[in-house]
């Protein structure tokens, strides 16, 4: 299993994006990227500094409906690196800053 990650924030300024799924008539239409755009301008706005998410490994599955936690590609175009892992999660972290605002 996953360990909890460690901040080194105080919890109330700490968020996870835990599950959402695009309808598939809306895939590849940049639905998911303003959804998670919109998600990470509403948690800084309100102070959240670190958000931590935790897809299914890319590799793990190919179907569209299993990513149901996000799509991996999608955190990381967003600045999400991984800091631990499992055989099937990989759990990505995006710290944010003044200069993410």
């Amino acid at each position: 299993g996953i360990a909890p990650p460690t901040l080194d924030v105080p919890a109330f300024e700490a968020a996870a994006l835990l599950c959402y799924v695009v309808a598939p008539q809306w895939r590849r239409k940049g639905v998911a990227r303003s959804l998670l755009a919109g998600a990470l301008a509403s948690l800084a706005s309100r102070g959240v500094r670190v958000i931590d998410a935790v897809p299914f490994k890319s590799e793990a599955s190919q179907a569209p409906g299993d990513h149901y936690h996000g799509p991996e590609l999608l955190f990381r175009a967003a600045g999400f690196v991984v800091i631990d892992e499992t055989a099937t999660l990989r759990v990505m972290r995006r710290r944010l800053d003044a200069a993410a605002h």
